[in-house]
């Protein structure tokens, strides 16, 4: 056998050096850093222009704004409906509610759908979620396609429960909602990011932020950013103020004490996005922020969610970066939806998605600056308060039907942005489709059984039997609530 010469066998070795290290190199494809805040509405963050009225100079989301003056806001981002389990059902599906079909707390997620991280886990993405409310707990779905799926919430002691009687959860509520979860949340994640960054492959994390969600508890010093002089006798405890008389100055000081939430939020955002420059990913880390729903401060006569599908409860905010594949510093006012997140992660991660998606990648909306966006399918179930209501709205227009009370209310959003002067129609004129948005809201519904059989799922009509310390960490949460 003859020898190679000296020169031809180093060229060789440096050959297979250089294939050794493309195999290795954690390659083209992009990380994945998905961040969800519980309750937040667009029109606090301060990316979106809003200015506290007592303090203009402080801003509630400067890493949130700094995401957005590096990639691209979009302006009219809608949920799907205004509570967490179907609205992160949808971000994770790419389905809205009654297609998924999670719209109830009994009802876990078929298996046969696909979710967003168990379509990256098959193409080589690893993946962790770190959540710390209770509508996320694994039994719901939400498992599905992680390496890796923690709690950091908090579970509340079992003697707290021993004397209470059905209905009777204010000190349980109390308990579960002045826990700050934040640190834990990006103690946990942050450690993974770590280990995750270190390996050959990209990966997906997912982080669910509960803090911004009532009660408003967060640390003095963020409080004291916001102060608006009160002295009153509201607290920050949702379960006590919500039985107190309101006045403006009450419904100001709430505000403050979400605003300091917010900031205290983003500072640990703020962590995450330099530990990705630490760690030299941040140029190949698609970052996503944005919420399940917003929350109403008596807009309609009472604080929370829910209840209802007015635009204070469904307008998130919704902002992604990704340096050489998403522009920067634009903002889109074509109307976003929660579900698209999935398609669009898809097409920038070139991953081909399922075909039954019902979300659209949002790409086209900042590649065409007229581009009107898409139209949102509205539904909530919440049976212990005897409420359905099902409806779309398009940039334009909203229309609401509420099926336990057989009438339907319908909104001009360019001459009642303030959705104050809905105008009402009836069953009859529900059927007949008497104008085309109520037309378009009867035919959404009519199509939901076609399109479900289109979906790959087992038709099994299964239950989730909620264990008792589920039950409780629900209640706690303030879910079962009459109020």
């Amino acid at each position: 056998m003859s020898r190679l010469s000296p020169v031809f066998s180093r060229l060789i070795l440096l050959g297979a050096l250089a294939l050794a290290a493309c195999s290795s190199k954690p390659d083209d494809r992009p990380n994945v850093l998905l961040l969800s805040l519980d309750s937040v509405r667009a029109d606090r963050i301060s990316a979106t222009g809003y200015r506290p009225p007592t303090h203009p100079d402080v801003l509630t989301t400067p890493h949130i704004d700094r995401l957005a003056a590096e990639g691209v806001m979009f302006e009219n981002a809608f949920s799907t409906t205004s509570w967490t389990l179907p609205s992160h059902m949808a971000i994770f599906t790419g389905l809205h509610d009654v297609l998924h079909g999670v719209i109830d707390k009994d009802r876990p997620l078929d298996r046969g759908l696909t979710t967003l991280p168990e379509l990256l886990h098959e193409n080589g993405w690893t993946t962790g979620g770190f959540f710390s409310g209770p509508y996320l707990n694994p039994v719901f779905g939400f498992g599905q396609g992680f390496d890796h799926y923690v709690n950091c919430g908090t579970v509340v002691p079992p003697e707290l429960f021993a004397d209470s009687k059905l209905g009777d959860w204010r000190e349980i509520h109390r308990f579960s909602h002045e826990t700050v979860t934040s640190p834990k949340l990006f103690g946990e994640a942050s450690t993974w990011i770590r280990q995750a960054a270190a390996t050959d492959q990209p990966f997906l994390a997912f982080i669910h932020w509960w803090d911004p969600h009532y009660d408003y508890k967060a640390p003095a010093n963020y409080n004291r950013m916001f102060d608006t002089q009160y002295t009153g006798e509201w607290t920050g405890l949702r379960n006590e103020d919500v039985y107190k008389m309101v006045e403006n100055a009450d419904i100001d000081f709430i505000l403050s004490l979400y605003d300091a939430e917010l900031r205290y939020t983003d500072h640990f955002i703020g962590r995450l996005l330099d530990l990705l420059e630490e760690l030299d990913i941040d140029d190949e880390t698609l970052v996503i922020v944005t919420s399940d729903h917003g929350e109403e401060f008596y807009e309609r006569t009472r604080w929370g969610h829910q209840r209802s599908l007015f635009d204070e409860v469904l307008r998130v905010p919704l902002v992604m970066r990704l340096p050489g594949s998403v522009p920067k510093g634009v903002s889109v006012a074509g109307q976003a939806r929660i579900q698209d997140i999935y398609p669009t992660v898809a097409e920038l991660l070139q991953l081909p998605p399922p075909r039954y998606l019902s979300g659209q990648s949002l790409v086209p909306l900042w590649n065409d600056s007229d581009h009107p966006g898409y139209a949102q399918q509205l539904h909530m179930l919440v049976p212990h308060r005897e409420i359905e209501l099902s409806g779309l709205r398009t940039p334009t227009e909203k229309i609401i039907w509420d099926h336990s009370a057989k009438t339907g209310s319908y909104w001009n959003l360019e001459r009642d942005p303030l959705e104050a002067k809905p105008l009402p129609f009836t069953e009859e004129e529900l059927e007949a489709g008497k104008h085309p948005a109520i037309a378009a809201l009867r035919d959404y519904m009519q199509s939901i059984p076609a399109e479900r059989e289109r979906l790959p799922i087992s038709g099994d009509e299964a239950r989730i039997e909620l264990d008792e310390s589920m039950k409780l960490e629900l209640e706690e949460a303030g879910y079962f609530g009459k109020d």
